[in-house]
């Protein structure tokens, strides 16, 4: 019973990490994407690098997207910048205000990262 248990955990667990997962061959998870706390005044940068849509494959490139909402407000660009041929990019806001920032981080190769700021 206890084995059998087990393999179903390890299962689920296999197929929460597929859905959670980076959903790209080849992708590294954008740098610093981490609810945090940070201080008003300061700067708040992202660097990451697509992956491939088929192992093999060159890495994706395009534009890469970063939208913000404050306080529950409404959706705003907030930056966006195109990968170099990598598939790297950099992006870097300004937190001018406090509240809670919500951001949604989308790349070329179909990602969607998201973290919440406090900023104090």
């Amino acid at each position: 019973m206890h084995a059998l248990l087990r393999a179903l955990l390890v299962s689920a667990v296999a197929v929460c990490a597929l859905t959670v997962g980076l959903g790209a061959a080849g992708a590294q998870p954008p740098g610093g994407l981490r609810d945090k706390t940070v201080s008003l005044g300061s700067t708040y940068t992202i660097t990451g690098q697509t992956g491939t849509v088929r192992a093999g494959a060159p890495r994706a490139t395009g534009r890469v997207t970063l939208n913000g909402r404050w306080d529950g407000g409404r959706l705003r660009l907030l930056a966006q910048t195109t990968t170099a041929v990598e598939g790297r990019y950099r992006l870097t806001i300004h937190l001018r205000r406090r509240g809670k920032l919500e951001l949604r981080l989308t790349t070329p190769d179909h990602r969607v990262a998201r973290v919440v700021l406090t900023v104090i």
